[in-house]
């Protein structure tokens, strides 16, 4: 997105399906709050993605030789940088959380909108075990 720094705003609207382009209209005219989060990684060049030089492929099959690193996953264990990451998302309002707690087996936390409109907000938790190791090779 070479051109993005010369943008206002950029709003995503991808596979809205029957109604997409009224939401996107609502979202637009500030009639909805934009509220999604992005559920892939965008590069800041094509070229960072590790199957830049296999993909499209020049034959008739094309290899993912990613493995286990595909996605948000390459670019969380490589450490590189990226235009926008998997979860991004902004919104016309803002939230606060608070009194986060979690054990084994649940996660819970207050959520107050702090901004001067209604919206939606979408929780991410990750979870993992600190300190684990493991000789299996794993995406972080």
């Amino acid at each position: 997105m070479p051109w993005l720094d010369k943008c206002r705003a950029l709003v995503y609207g991808c596979l809205g399906g029957q109604a997409g382009a009224q939401a996107m209209l609502d979202v637009l005219c500030g009639d909805a709050c934009p509220g999604g989060k992005l559920a892939e990684t965008f590069p800041v060049a094509y070229a960072d993605v590790p199957v830049h030089r296999y993909y499209p492929g020049a034959q008739r099959t094309s290899e993912y030789r990613e493995g286990l690193f595909v996605g948000y996953r390459y670019f969380v264990t490589s450490g590189r940088l990226v235009q926008f990451p998997f979860g991004f998302g902004l919104s016309y309002t803002s939230f606060a959380y608070a009194n986060i707690e979690a054990d084994e087996k649940h996660v819970s936390f207050d959520l107050t909108n702090t901004g001067k409109v209604a919206g939606d907000e979408i929780a991410q938790v990750y979870v993992g075990l600190p300190g684990q190791r493991s000789s299996v090779r794993r995406a972080s």
